[in-house]
């Protein structure tokens, strides 16, 4: 199959404060897929929304025509950098009010998806608050259809945390490490593959150092921690 990617970022938001690096962290993010170690993933797969262009009915848009274009055999990427608020990713239209996309919006869309396997990625606020707490083991999703069909969701931030943007490194925090675990750094038994235990367990440790403790990457979804979610960098 192939893979497919919707991929966000908005750092200049008209009625909101401004962020420094989400922008270039989607820019990354698409440059790393459609790269070599990243799968060579086609230009043609990759919908890359940036500041003006990420407008909820753009981004609305683009999950309709992936809905129309993926099958079974595929695999699908979403990912989002920019600001957030409780249950919902913040696009470049937002307008103080409703002009948002909800969690919900995202999971309905990743429950009705054709493809074999659906990851989240986000970067965001508040992007935890798609979970609520369970018990003592973990976590589950608010919206419960997000749980099936391999789906895996690897979220900035717990529902109260900033996501943080670093000077240093010229990124979001989450964003930085996520990258280094992917393209490598994460393969902690040097197998030339990145599990997804491998991965969440790298940008965990790293961003919550970073932090000093405040912010706290989730994971989530119907997976197993084994399975490789980048192989030489390949998503």
């Amino acid at each position: 199959g192939q893979t497919y990617a919707l991929i966000v970022g908005v750092s200049d938001y008209p009625s909101m404060p401004n962020l420094k690096y989400a922008d270039d962290d989607a820019l990354k993010m698409y440059s790393h897929l459609r790269s070599e170690l990243g799968g060579k993933v086609s230009r043609e797969n990759i919908y890359l929304l940036i500041e003006e262009e990420a407008t909820r009915s753009r981004i609305e848009m683009a999950m309709v025509e992936l809905q129309q274009r993926m099958n079974s055999d595929d695999h699908l990427l979403i990912f989002f950098s920019g600001h957030g608020l409780k249950e919902a990713f913040l696009p470049y239209d937002y307008d103080g009010f409703d002009q948002v996309i909800s969690h919900e919006r995202i999971a309905n869309f990743l429950d009705h998806s054709p493809a074999s396997m659906n990851v989240l990625i986000a970067d965001a606020c508040h992007s935890g608050t798609g979970l609520r707490a369970k018990g003592s083991s973990g976590y589950q999703m608010s919206f419960d259809k997000f749980l099936g069909k391999g789906c895996l969701v690897l979220l900035s931030s717990g529902q109260d945390e900033t996501s943080m943007e670093s000077d240093g490194l010229k990124q979001g925090v989450f964003s930085h490490f996520l990258f280094e675990g992917l393209t490598g750094k994460a393969d902690t038994n040097r197998d030339s593959s990145v599990t997804i235990g491998e991965l969440y367990h790298f940008v965990f440790k790293h961003v919550v150092h970073y932090t000093s403790g405040l912010q706290h990457p989730v994971i989530e979804g119907d997976y197993s921690r084994d399975e490789v979610i980048a192989e030489r960098a390949r998503f």
